[in-house]
């Protein structure tokens, strides 16, 4: 990354290497020092607002993912990740409609449909959710998760019998 317009190499480096670990504290640290210097290096915004999600810093994670995605409109997954900052600081109708673009641009996307999914719920639309988790299986039938979140709406629209069954499918996919 040798140009005026990305960092050295060495420091971006340093920052994978931080967050890979899952060193947030680090990382956040030094994405904020690269974005002072190269403020539209996109990847380095998109680390800084997961970072700080991960950190409790919601309203700085809002910001930076709003930068990240403003700078790479078509990067499904910066908005997928400012609808889940969106989503931690409570704002679910803000998070729905970063859902809805990130699956606009990939619409294979399950994990953004389970967020959705998420989003819908904690807007009392279950029906929605319940279609929403059933998508993000359907587009990947080992989404334990997925699975547990639909199980979880099923419980809350009484259908008990299938809500058991998508629980048992996501012990069996994953039994933690």
């Amino acid at each position: 990354m040798d140009n005026k317009n990305n960092p050295d190499e060495e420091k971006f480096n340093e920052l994978l290497f931080n967050y890979g670990r899952q060193d947030y504290d680090k990382s956040s640290k030094l994405a904020k020092l690269i974005t002072e210097e190269f403020p539209s290096h996109q990847l380095t915004w998109k680390i800084l607002g997961v970072s700080l999600q991960q950190l409790g810093k919601l309203s700085e994670a809002v910001s930076a993912n709003i930068k990240a995605v403003n700078l790479k409109v078509n990067d499904y997954e910066a908005h997928n990740n400012l609808g889940f900052s969106y989503l931690a600081s409570g704002n679910p109708k803000l998070a729905e409609k970063s859902f809805r673009n990130a699956i606009s641009l990939n619409p294979k996307y399950d994990g953004a449909y389970n967020n959705l999914g998420i989003a819908q719920k904690r807007l009392g639309e279950l029906e929605k959710a319940e279609r929403s988790f059933k998508k993000a299986i359907l587009l990947n039938s080992g989404y334990a998760q997925a699975y547990k979140n639909l199980s979880s709406i099923l419980h809350d629209l009484g259908k008990t019998e299938e809500a058991f069954e998508n629980c048992r499918r996501a012990i069996d996919i994953n039994p933690k």
